[in-house]
């Protein structure tokens, strides 16, 4: 373990390389509270239409950690079975269920829709950016899903499969959604249509404060 900026991260990672006469070690490590609710199972399940305080009293129960629902969440739908799975899986779910963003501060966890705030802070190539990485990711691309609820059935194609080809995604299997409105945002939430993009920099200084989230 080592500690950075007042939190703690767990290494799960090291590779040694010789250079030299030298040895270096490099290590990736994972803040403590993803590997703590990554060894915390539940057995139990919740199912139905559930609000994000249940949810989160049901996955943080054991694990010494506290949440604080920042924002105003509407109830959702966790599906027939909500659990059996670890905490960490069951977290990120709800995440998404809800459309949450997280942030953490020692054995507490924020929920807000939206972390950070909107600055007027410049990262710029060849001024405070010296090296800049682009990556793209196609291997969860999807273009195209079905859809089945009680006695309906949908189906939707992205206009990205003009350019990436027919990619289907796990279908939407559920016969308790009676209503096409619903199913048809089901399958939006299910489908991927663009390439994972990341964009990562070495930022030499900067003109202000950052924190995590900000624009």
């Amino acid at each position: 373990k080592f500690e950075f900026q007042g939190e703690t991260y767990v290494i799960k990672k090291i590779r040694d390389k010789g250079v030299g006469d030298r040895s270096t070690k490099q290590v990736s490590a994972i803040h403590k509270f993803f590997d703590d609710m990554n060894r915390n199972y539940k057995y139990d399940s919740l199912s139905l239409t559930q609000s994000f305080s249940n949810v989160l009293s049901f996955i943080f129960a054991d694990t010494g950690y506290d949440y604080v629902i920042v924002d105003d969440f509407e109830n959702q739908d966790v599906g027939e079975k909500f659990g059996d799975a670890y905490a960490l899986k069951l977290f990120k779910n709800a995440l998404e269920i809800f459309g949450s963003e997280l942030r953490i501060e020692g054995k507490t966890v924020y929920l807000e829709t939206e972390i950070g705030s909107r600055t007027d802070i410049q990262f710029r190539y060849g001024y405070n950016v010296t090296t800049l990485e682009r990556e793209v990711d196609t291997k969860n691309l999807t273009t195209y899903v079905k859809g089945y609820g009680d006695g309906l059935e949908s189906e939707y194609t992205s206009p990205n499969a003009a350019i990436y080809g027919i990619i289907p995604a796990e279908p939407v299997r559920d016969d308790r959604i009676t209503n096409m409105e619903t199913l048809e945002k089901r399958m939006m939430e299910r489908i991927n249509d663009t390439p994972d993009l990341k964009i990562k920099v070495n930022v030499a200084f900067i003109d202000g404060e950052v924190e995590e989230g900000d624009y």
